[in-house]
């Protein structure tokens, strides 16, 4: 039984986590609308009704009952810093409800519009509109990185720069893009374009940025041309692409996995 910690240096301590936290994830009665899941040592406990006191009193039954997370914490000698808890109540912007503070014993939680989780930012309302703000944001630091780093008098060669934007930049630019990101459609049958149109033109003109840095090419040089000498997907199809992957993903799924039942019925397979 691993009831006393791991230690973070050891290869096997990702895999090992798995068993030291299952007891964790196990805590929820999805019947009474409570739910668990846990990525390593980064885990939610979440609860569903028809107000947000109601989902409070079942958050805190969830931390503070005899097999609770707090009960958990100390028989695993994994004590939580209650400071860092974080409180986030979803709901249509549609339906203005009360947001009450979660009442623990020893800490009063009260709610925030936002907070990052495994690298995203997700807000009350769930439109991503904080994350995809956070994503220009960093997509303008990261040309403004390689603007530098590709000074003429000493800077990196183009192609050393090359291999920084395309394993680096853009992984971090495009970091769960399949969850924030809409790939634009409905252009192909002279429609109206739809989907996350405002944000790729920020990350277009981002990479613009950096292509004509790298390339050290005239600033009227045409986008298409500096992505086709850089080697480089257009942004739109960058995005589509990270997208489908993701679609491929999802239909390997096993039956047993928990996102199985949820993209099944919304392809309706």
């Amino acid at each position: 039984m691993l009831n006393n910690g791991i230690g973070q240096e050891d290869p096997l301590s990702i895999a090992l986590y798995l068993f030291y936290n299952t007891d964790l994830v196990k805590i929820a009665n999805a019947d009474k609308g409570e739910y668990t899941s846990a990525y390593i040592d980064n885990a939610i406990i979440s609860a569903s009704a028809d107000l947000f006191t109601e989902a409070h009193k079942k958050l805190k039954d969830m931390m503070t009952r005899d097999s609770g997370t707090i009960c958990w914490a100390k028989t695993h000698n994994s004590p939580f810093k209650l400071s860092k808890l974080m409180l986030i109540d979803f709901a249509h912007p549609s339906f203005p409800l009360h947001h009450p503070p979660l009442i623990l014993p020893s800490i009063t939680i009260s709610p925030t519009k936002s907070t990052k989780y495994l690298g995203l930012i997700l807000n009350q309302n769930l439109n991503w509109s904080e994350q995809i703000a956070y994503v220009q944001e960093k997509g303008s630091k990261w040309a403004a990185q390689i603007c530098q780093a590709t000074r003429p008098s000493w800077g990196l060669t183009s192609k050393a720069a090359h291999k920084l934007y395309i394993g680096v930049a853009i992984p971090r630019i495009l970091y769960g893009a399949e969850v924030w990101c809409i790939p634009i459609y409905g252009a192909a049958n002279g429609g109206k374009c739809k989907g996350s149109i405002h944000t790729i033109r920020k990350l277009t003109t981002m990479q613009r940025v950096g292509t004509l840095a790298i390339t050290r090419g005239f600033r009227t040089s045409p986008t298409d041309s500096l992505d086709a000498h850089m080697l480089i997907l257009l942004m739109h199809l960058k995005i589509g692409r990270v997208l489908y992957q993701a679609a491929v993903w999802l239909t390997a799924l096993l039956d047993s996995h928990s996102l199985s039942k949820q993209y099944c019925h919304h392809c309706g397979h």
